[in-house]
């Protein structure tokens, strides 16, 4: 039997993503608080 890949559909994507952030916006926020430190983005001179 042959598997059949299905492509990824960027608006698929943005749709679903919508979705899951409207749906879980407190548990998403967390979870981006407590995985991603922000401080790593900002470059140094930003402070100076």
């Amino acid at each position: 039997m042959p598997i059949s890949a299905n492509q990824l559909n960027l608006c698929d994507v943005s749709t679903d993503f919508d979705k899951f952030y409207n749906q879980n916006q407190s548990n998403l926020l967390s979870l981006l608080n407590q995985f991603i430190n922000i401080r790593d983005f900002i470059p140094f001179s930003f402070y100076q």
